[in-house]
């Protein structure tokens, strides 16, 4: 004989964004007096949302404002994820805190952990295992599912709406590790206003109430501040910077819950009929305000307000509640899930265009169609309707057995760790294995990702974001190779150009008998020197560079020997020529001199890499360089425009030079340790008027300014001869 509980649930929701799920009151022993409603326009609001974020992924100018779905999102979860737990009356502490994880883990993990080792091992069948973007997607679907990817992205320094962030499939995860973060929290708030282990009191809404907003207060503040202060990235990702929006959805459900014997608000504040409300949030939607600050307190507001005053037998309401409207909002979790890892593989493989958009829709709703599956099957169990005295409070009546296995807190964890234990070893041991492209193409001739074969210099290894923590002196180790003990040692230090140039030390280990070092940060010059042009080295995103600088300077001083020598490989245009630029150079004069003075104190001598080409940054490539090289299942029509060669004139760029190789040659000649290698005539032979980002078909740039694997080739002999006629 199975014992069991009788819930009696309200078809509404109370998952994450953007999904669905019932709200569920379990009384004791007997149907509790009031049910609340289930309002299926909110549904309908989902549909809206969740349709206006794939459209904007499909093409940002179809609806610019489409994006703001999240933010529609984000206050419809505030509003009911606390009707759920408002509901509710468990008694104990125990029992109200593990019932709500298990239903988060039982509604949010199965689908979300299908949709991740799906494309885990879809992106390991096309996309090139030496392609650096797919560490960083790989990484981002491990920090998915423990609701992280938010806080991945921003320390990643991720613009969301960067093309070059077109190419991860997991970069919409980060809303739901905002969702997440703040399941973590609002229970807690609900127990301290004294709800949830007994009925709600008045008291305790209004308790509730006033700390929803002070909190929405002090998000908001936060959220503008950032806004204003220029760190966008940090406002678009936190969880603090976006608790403003879930906390307008509580308030919203606290007031309705409120006047739902009382007035209607919209007499006693005066506000406008919803369907100018609703066609407010349309117009933002497609017209966006001009600034995404504006916009998003915008969106929010006018979602906040119709929550409020929808009703489901009135005009919007009924056509907000349309079968195919709500069809859409129960399943808008799952279409939320894929769409966007749909429309990415489709980047990586046969392109998004007008000609692919039908099969892209169509595969995108039979994985919807599948992972709504997954959400219904491990939710619940069976299911009965029954009527009650009105036929409008028709309820689901769950027969809810005790389960004999292990709790869902422990069973959605199992899987969640061995899906990333999979994803972690499609980055290593078995990052080649899936991989469907030909074999015979040389894949690191146009990869992002940079590596010495059979050593642990490579880019992830090597490079380090701007925004990431000190190296320890172990990543450092992993960055040297000592393959001819006895033997002088390049130690290549710099900003992301130093990355660039990986591919040139595996030459040098194989022919000019000399170990090698790599050490790369993104955005930060060694040695570090202020101000740059522009006063870029003030903004929050570059503040760690003196630090490093400093550290990867007591390094090497404790591990140079007389005869190494130091190449210092910096974007220096980037630093030295615009606004400031006459101060920039005192800076980076006195730093280089008392740099190249304490070397010379150990015997080692100082390279400093002359300026490269640099193409129109607006004609930059902006795509994984694989998306380039012609595979099967990516025919010639998909290969982007920024794949084509881009020419900019010879004499015109090396004008623009001038100041810069001035005053490179002035360091050169007063500096005895010092001297300058010029890789300009590798990359653009003085005998061609104009300079390109190809050679033939072959690509030497992956932007603007850094080179492909097969631009530090083409540098790779000129350098061994420089080296060779200097001494080491």
């Amino acid at each position: 004989m199975e014992l069991g509980l009788i819930t009696f649930a309200p078809i509404t929701s109370d998952l994450m964004t953007p999904g669905s799920s019932p709200v569920s009151i379990e009384p004791k022993a007997e149907l509790p007096q009031t049910i609340h409603r289930y309002r299926p326009e909110i549904d309908g609001m989902r549909a809206l949302a969740v349709l206006a974020v794939l459209i904007n992924h499909l093409n940002s100018e179809w609806l610019k404002g489409g994006y703001l779905g999240v933010d529609i999102f984000f206050v419809i979860s505030g509003y009911v994820v606390t009707a759920s737990l408002v509901a509710r009356e468990d008694g104990s502490l125990g029992r109200f805190l593990r019932q709500f994880y298990e239903r988060r883990c039982r509604r949010l993990l199965p689908a979300l952990i299908a949709m991740v080792l799906g494309v885990a091992l879809v992106t390991g069948l096309v996309v090139s295992p030496l392609e650096d973007i797919r560490v960083a997607s790989l990484r981002t679907g491990i920090t998915a599912l423990f609701g992280l990817s938010n806080l991945y992205l921003m320390k990643q320094g991720t613009n969301y709406f960067a093309a070059d962030t077109q190419f991860n499939p997991y970069l919409h995860t980060w809303s739901l590790g905002v969702e997440e973060q703040f399941y973590l929290i609002w229970p807690l708030i609900i127990l301290f206003s004294g709800i949830g282990l007994k009925p709600a009191t008045p008291r305790a809404l209004r308790r509730l109430t006033w700390l929803s907003l002070v909190m929405l207060t002090g998000s908001l503040c936060f959220y503008v501040v950032l806004n204003v202060s220029g760190q966008t990235d940090r406002a678009f990702f936190l969880t603090a910077a976006r608790f403003w929006q879930l906390a307008a959805g509580c308030l919203a459900y606290l007031r309705f819950r409120h006047n739902q014997n009382q007035p209607p608000i919209k007499t006693k504040l005066r506000v406008p009929s919803s369907g100018l409300l609703f066609a407010g949030l349309v117009a933002v939607l497609i017209a966006p305000l001009p600034m995404g600050l504006i916009g998003s307190i915008a969106a929010t507001l006018l979602t906040s307000l119709l929550l409020l005053l929808l009703k489901p037998e009135l005009g919007l309401g009924r056509l907000l509640r349309h079968p195919l409207s709500l069809a859409i909002g129960l399943r808008s979790y799952s279409l939320y899930l894929w769409h966007w890892p749909v429309i990415v593989l489709a980047r990586w493989t046969v392109g998004v265009s007008m000609a692919t958009l039908l099969p892209i829709l169509g595969l995108t709703a039979l994985l919807t169609l599948f992972s709504y599956r997954l959400e219904t099957l491990f939710r619940s169990p069976r299911k009965a309707k029954t009527p009650l005295k009105r036929p409008t409070d028709l309820v689901e009546v769950t027969l809810q057995p005790h389960r004999l296995g292990p709790s869902p807190i422990l069973i959605y964890p199992f899987f969640t760790l061995a899906t990333a234990g999979l994803l972690a070893g499609l980055q290593g041991p078995f990052k080649s294995l899936l991989f469907i492209g030909r074999r015979d193409l040389p894949l690191n001739g146009t990869s992002n990702m940079k590596e010495i074969t059979g050593t642990p210099i490579n880019t992830v290894n090597c490079f380090q974001e701007p925004t990431a923590g000190p190296r320890s002196d172990r990543q450092r180790e992993q960055c040297r190779v000592m393959r001819h003990p006895g033997k002088p040692t390049l130690f290549f230090i710099g900003d992301s150009h130093t990355n660039s140039i990986i591919p040139l030390g595996e030459d040098i280990l194989n022919s000019a008998n000399l170990n090698v070092a790599f050490m790369a940060r993104g955005g930060c010059p060694f040695p570090h020197f202020s101000p740059w042009v522009s006063n870029r080295h003030s903004t929050d995103r570059y503040k760690l560079c003196p630090q490093s600088s400093a550290n990867e300077l007591n390094y090497l001083q404790t591990q140079v020997k007389s005869g190494d020598s130091i190449v210092i490989v910096n974007n220096l245009r980037s630093y030295l020529l615009g606004v400031q630029q006459e101060q920039a150079k005192k800076a980076f004069i006195k730093e280089i001199n008392q740099f190249t003075d304490d070397m010379a104190q150990r015997g080692v001598n100082v390279i400093l890499f002359a300026p490269i080409p640099s193409f129109d940054s607006r004609k930059e490539v902006r795509i994984p360089m694989t998306v380039c090289q012609k595979e099967w299942f990516q025919p010639q029509s998909s290969l982007s425009p920024q794949c084509q060669k881009v020419l900019i004139n010879r004499s015109a760029e090396e004008n623009r030079l001038a100041p810069l190789r001035l005053l490179l040659n002035q360091l050169d000649q007063s500096i005895p340790n010092l001297t300058v290698f010029d890789p300009f005539d590798s990359l653009c032979p003085p005998s061609q008027t104009r300079c390109s980002t190809h050679d033939g078909d072959r690509m030497l740039f992956s932007d603007s300014n850094h080179l492909t694997n097969e631009g530090a080739k083409h540098v790779s002999e000129a350098f061994q001869r420089f080296l060779n006629r200097k001494p080491s």
